[in-house]
């Protein structure tokens, strides 16, 4: 095992947050991936036990399912304005805020709040927490539980959407049904202590409503109303419901498609697989097969693997210097998982054997010990006068 690669640490003061297990790394900052996969089989086994016979699923028609209905028609006829009875200002508009309620969600909620894969400033902070609302994901604190609670219990019967019960429930299913005994039960062993000791996210959770009234409702409505006179209704549909139901579904879809459709180099033995197609509409958020080897690398990928928009703002912010220790899995610790756990679909890794591993290791050590002589080296000739430094 080899140490968690981070960058350019920044001293705090007082003592540091406490993090969830499953977000970093031990107190040796060892690689937690072989630890997971025993919780895992754990929590299968506590989670069958626990039960006392088949669950049975319970839909609640209203307003979840009904309200879903409608919604998706009214989403549907966003679309028809989209593309045929609306102003060219008010579909970049509601694109743009797609764009901008998904960032905020993937690098503020995930990245930053729920997994803790960077640090970042006051300010930035408030910023994130605030926009989050416009995503009309529920509450910062409630998403944040929810997603480790995905992660902690990932596709079994704890998992709020267990993709083990298909491709619908994962993606929108699990919001028309009452929750699995499980996932209640299993939510309230959910570490939320940092969040709680946080006076912006409890700001942000005690007013929500009135938040997500005002900055997802109210003023994406107001915006092209007011100033390029769209017409009230079509701003509502578009730019308020339609922006909300479509960001949502293509969130969803790292529920759905990105634990059951793709490839599985990492870890061949959990449902989250690497997927093109929803990193590109998800903004980097696709390859789950790596996110869930490794939750706590900032990049949700490996090396940050394009298409990544939210791992280049967060880059651009570190340059700026309103993030900083920023954390990733080193070569040697994507390779020894690659090869290890693996489907061998890797393009680099995949057809490789345990005994490359160890051949990166003794490279890796070499590498060390030659660098360290190098230096020993260049601190014994800084000893030396100029001219013994000649004769050496």
């Amino acid at each position: 095992m080899v140490e968690t690669k981070t960058e350019n640490p920044r001293k705090t003061k007082g003592a540091a947050p406490k993090e969830n297990g499953f977000a970093k790394g031990d107190k040796n900052n060892n690689d937690l991936s072989d630890y997971e996969d025993d919780l895992s089989q754990l929590i299968k086994a506590d989670t069958k036990s626990a039960e006392a016979g088949p669950h049975k699923m319970e839909i609640v028609w209203f307003p979840n399912a009904i309200g879903f209905f409608f919604l998706y028609l009214l989403t549907l006829y966003s679309t028809y304005l989209l593309f045929f009875d609306s102003k060219w200002q008010t579909k970049v508009f509601m694109i743009t805020s797609m764009i901008f309620a998904g960032l905020v969600t993937t690098m503020g909620a995930h990245r930053l709040f729920t997994h803790r894969t960077y640090k970042a400033n006051y300010w930035l902070r408030a910023f994130l927490i605030i926009s989050q609302v416009v995503a009309a994901q529920n509450c910062l604190w409630v998403w944040v539980r929810d997603h480790r609670q995905h992660h902690k219990y990932s596709d079994t019967d704890a998992d709020p959407h267990n993709a083990s019960r298909g491709f619908f429930f994962s993606h929108v299913g699990w919001l028309m049904v009452r929750k699995h005994p499980d996932v209640i039960a299993k939510g309230k062993l959910v570490d939320m202590s940092d969040m709680n000791a946080d006076p912006l996210i409890m700001f942000q959770k005690k007013y929500y409503k009135t938040l997500f009234t005002i900055l997802a409702v109210i003023i994406p409505t107001a915006i092209p109303y007011y100033f390029w006179n769209e017409d009230l209704m079509k701003s509502f549909v578009m730019c308020s419901l339609g922006r909300i139901h479509w960001t949502n579904n293509l969130v969803w879809l790292v529920n759905s498609w990105a634990h059951l459709i793709g490839t599985r180099p990492y870890s061949e033995n959990i449902l989250p697989v690497e997927s093109f197609f929803v990193s590109f509409i998800g903004l980097g958020e696709g390859w789950h097969n790596y996110h869930h080897t490794f939750p706590w690398d900032y990049r949700a990928a490996e090396a940050g693997k394009w298409p990544n928009l939210t791992a280049t703002l967060i880059d651009y912010c570190a340059s700026r210097g309103w993030v900083w220790d920023r954390r990733s899995a080193t070569t040697e610790m994507v390779i020894n998982r690659t090869v290890k756990k693996g489907d061998h679909t890797h393009p680099l890794f995949g057809d490789k054997t345990e005994t490359f591993v160890e051949k990166v290791r003794e490279i890796k050590l070499a590498k060390e010990y030659t660098d360290q002589q190098v230096e020993d080296d260049m601190k014994l000739m800084g000893r030396l006068r100029p001219d013994e430094s000649k004769k050496a």
